[in-house]
């Protein structure tokens, strides 16, 4: 038989909290004690306070009851009822985020794989420093996912880590680990009410939703869960791809009803589709030339060859975009770009297939047919590169994630550089501050030997590798 709901905890400090701690749990009763033990050492100098969100089918409610009791943190219940987790897991912190009183609102899981040490330190970092999330990550520094249920686990969540990535190539572009559990974010940054996640990714739909807020990582070691079962399946999976798809839908009808500010960003616009349109004008010749080549010389069936044309032809426009149009600056990646442009073409074939085939049933040759669905969805190719795959809306005024303000690595001890694989690729440099530190930026810094430190002479780089990145450059710091 189901447990009863966590019954009201009498645990309130008088004074507000600057921190509430959020920790959602489902069959979680065997970490309570240890979880709250583990907090109340590790929290208790940050004025904090635990909300537990719980759903469970076990003794978890009593575990909380029975040791909040002697818990210095204070511990309240704020449960959504079992079984009605409305957008499950994540429906669960919005809860607990609804019901917090701090001013910082931290994020954690019950079964100590994210150790309540590391969330003090992560609070902390938010607390010193003008940002507004801080992330626990394992992509960064000398972070690491070792605490996951095998291999699988690690290779899984590494892939849906660089799928997200991928689909949000400028709003998640510094950030290391965007689908970590692990996080805090004050809470007068975040309208809670604009927050819609399904599934577990909260910070994701925050990262996506406020690409304004400023964000600093720890990194961290994701420790073995200490008791309980693994909450992943194949249906949490689906729920997660539901999730981007949606985010990335959203994403995408914003980017493409976004219109320029002013004046000159309208020319500026008008002058991009002109060089576009040249640059299709040719393509349409090359897809011509191929779809004569697949279809009147190799015999092949029209719909097959104009398939096969489309490839020939999107290979042309997209190194001419490239280079011609937009000279390599657009959102991501080259290869990312490449990839997204491909895509793009390939969906607009399968609309092009049956009005061509209509056009040609109507008597219409195949290649003048071909000529015109090209030329129709000039249109569309336009504003979907221009908004979604280069621009992104810059001349709209959409803002862009800045870089990672700072990463705080805990677990760098040796002043040997980390290994290439352990480093974030958005902070490819490092310098050593007098033996203190070591300071990664995503720029070659060469006045920072006379800027660091007083001009210290000892402030001087330990290893570079990689292309300097434009903009401001983050910042982070490994005590020695």
């Amino acid at each position: 038989m189901d447990s009863p709901g966590p019954r009201s905890v009498n645990f309130e400090s008088t004074d507000p909290p600057q921190l509430t701690i959020v920790v959602p749990t489902r069959d979680e009763a065997d970490n309570i004690r240890p979880l709250l033990e583990r907090l109340a050492g590790a929290m208790a100098p940050l004025a904090a306070e635990v909300v537990i969100v719980d759903d469970s089918t076990d003794d978890t409610p009593s575990a909380v009851e029975a040791f909040a009791a002697d818990c210095p943190v204070p511990v309240r219940p704020a449960a959504p009822g079992v079984g009605h987790r409305k957008g499950g897991l994540a429906g669960a912190v919005l809860a607990g985020i609804r019901a917090a009183r701090g001013d910082w609102v931290l994020v954690m899981d019950a079964d100590l794989q994210h150790p309540p040490e590391t969330a003090a330190e992560v609070a902390a970092t938010a607390m010193r420093h003008d940002v507004d999330v801080v992330v626990g990550t394992r992509y960064a520094g000398s972070g690491s996912v070792d605490g996951l249920d095998g291999p699988g686990r690690a290779v899984s969540s590494s892939a849906a880590t660089r799928l997200a990535k991928a689909l949000f190539p400028r709003r998640l572009a510094t950030v290391s680990d965007p689908m970590s559990g692990l996080f805090v974010f004050r809470r007068s940054a975040i309208d809670v009410d604009r927050l819609n996640p399904i599934g577990f990714k909260i910070l994701l739909e925050i990262l996506v939703r406020y690409p304004g807020a400023r964000v600093a990582e720890v990194a961290y070691a994701m420790a073995p869960r200490n008791a309980g079962d693994s909450k992943a399946s194949v249906r949490v999976g689906l729920i997660y791809l539901r999730h981007l798809t949606r985010l990335r839908r959203q994403r995408l009808i914003g980017q493409l009803s976004a219109r320029p500010r002013s004046k000159a960003d309208r020319l500026r616009q008008f002058g991009r589709m002109v060089s576009f349109g040249l640059v299709g004008l040719s393509g349409v010749g090359v897809n011509t030339v191929a779809l004569w080549a697949f279809y009147s010389q190799l015999g092949l069936h029209h719909l097959l060859g104009a398939a096969l044309a489309t490839q020939a032809s999107t290979i042309w426009n997209f190194a001419l975009t490239e280079g011609l149009v937009y000279r390599g600056k657009g959102n991501g990646s080259r290869s990312g770009r490449a990839l997204r442009f491909f895509v793009m073409n390939n969906l607009l074939l399968l609309a092009r297939l049956p009005v061509l085939q209509g056009l040609v049933d109507i008597g219409l040759a195949v290649l003048v047919a071909n000529a015109i669905t090209l030329v129709a969805l000039f249109l569309v190719r336009f504003l979907v590169s221009d908004r979604v795959i280069y621009r992104g809306s810059v001349d709209a005024g959409l803002t862009a994630r800045e870089p990672v303000r700072r990463l705080v690595d805990l677990g760098v001890q040796d002043p040997t550089p980390a290994p290439a694989r352990k480093r974030s690729q958005y902070l490819p440099y490092r310098y050593d501050v007098a033996g203190v530190v070591t300071i990664g930026s995503q720029i070659l810094c060469p006045s920072w030997s006379s800027s660091v430190h007083s001009g210290s002479p000892m402030a001087r780089p330990t290893s570079s590798s990689g292309s300097a990145t434009s903009g401001h450059g983050g910042c982070a710091v490994a005590p020695r």
